[in-house]
């Protein structure tokens, strides 16, 4: 069960109907299609949207929520009527919603999430932090890619992530059953709890919270004595200029020093080749990290849930050999070590069974795409 509280006063929150909660004290926060929005440093705007749920004006609402964006944002707000057009367009897409909401170059980012060497990354961290029966909480969820892997197995699942949007898309295209919940969940007092022990996980986004042993410890307090884990931490001898405060290897493990270290690579490649990862990152750009994590069970999570799988759609062929097709100079560099999206032959077509097609799908040759992708 999902507890929800006052992120600014700890106080309990109750639903006072299905688009409003109220604390103790009457302060009033927005419900936007079952996604609480719990959102600090935004007094206004929670105001703007509280004043017109009670005055039954749910989409504009909605559309005001849509609008907000991270503090590291580079591109400016979406236009009211970009934003309203998408919210009345019963044929919008994951893509064209993410063109309405003026995601920019992040769009592509999670248009092709699911093959990305960070997706199989976080993959791997989630099947170490995961344990069957414990409801699994990921922390900085983006659009929900990761965490609708555990939905689709049975975990029961919660993600927060502190832009609305992202959340709203996740739950619309990526993950139904999903609980997302906009807030920032490692704060001083995160605004929700589950009841009983949790596992947690937060990946591609620590290196960007600026008191790291603050957010690490709100996730232990998430987890109740549950297991925990950050994928993709960048590390300050990164050479592209990664954005955030990246912090020395060294450093992440004074943070954790109980907890088991990875590279990023190593992770990925235990997914793609099914096999166990080594521990130790002494000097990689980017780390991850496990506290009371179990051995990677690979297969638990490298291969789709989904029966029928898609063809990934960067991918083209060219005289008998196929390979990806960057959307821009930024995705390519990012992309730079994924060799498995490379080879000789034919690939399957859209509609390939899983059953069929193994190795296909770990090498993210074929995916399970969104409907509506």
């Amino acid at each position: 069960m999902l507890n929800l509280f006052d992120p600014d006063t700890g106080s309990p929150l109750s639903y006072r109907e299905a688009n409003l909660l109220c604390s103790a004290e009457g302060k009033l926060w927005p419900v936007i299609e079952g996604i609480p929005w719990l959102r600090t440093n935004r007094e206004e705007m929670r105001l703007e949207a509280t004043s017109l749920i009670e005055a039954g004006r749910i989409e504009d609402a909605t559309l005001t929520l849509l609008r907000d964006q991270d503090d590291f944002c580079p591109t400016p707000p979406p236009s009211h009527e970009d934003v309203r057009a998408m919210l009345n367009d019963r044929e919008a897409t994951f893509r064209s919603s993410m063109e309405a909401l003026a995601y920019g170059r992040v769009a592509s980012y999670f248009a092709h999430r699911w093959s990305a060497p960070t997706y199989l990354s976080g993959l791997a961290l989630m099947a170490m932090v995961a344990e069957p029966g414990v409801p699994l909480i990921e922390v900085a969820c983006g659009t929900g890619q990761l965490i609708a892997e555990a939905a689709k197995r049975g975990f029961a699942t919660y993600a927060s992530d502190v832009v609305f949007s992202k959340c709203w898309l996740g739950k619309k295209f990526i993950s139904s059953e999903t609980s997302f919940i906009c807030c920032d969940a490692v704060s001083g007092s995160p605004p929700l709890r589950i009841e009983g022990q949790g596992s947690v996980f937060c990946h591609d986004a620590f290196y960007f919270f600026p008191d790291k042993q603050a957010s690490l410890d709100g996730m232990r307090l998430l987890a109740d004595g549950g297991r925990v884990g950050i994928g993709h931490a960048h590390t300050d001898t990164d050479p592209t200029g990664i954005a955030g405060t990246p912090l020395p290897i060294a450093d992440y493990k004074a943070l954790s020093p109980g907890a088991s270290f990875f590279s990023d690579d190593v992770l990925t490649d235990a997914i793609i080749g099914n096999h166990q990862p080594e521990e130790g990152a002494e000097e990689a750009d980017a780390v991850s990290f496990v506290e009371g994590g179990a051995p990677l069970d690979a297969l638990r999570f490298a291969l789709p849930a989904a029966a029928a799988l898609r063809r990934n759609p960067l991918l083209r062929e060219r005289e008998g050999t196929y390979g990806p097709h960057w959307p821009d100079e930024g995705f390519a560099a990012e992309y730079a070590g994924a060799g498995y999206l490379s080879g000789e032959g034919t690939l399957p077509a859209d509609g390939a069974l899983l059953s069929q097609h193994h190795h296909a799908a770990r090498h993210r040759l074929l995916l399970d795409l969104p409907e509506r992708w």
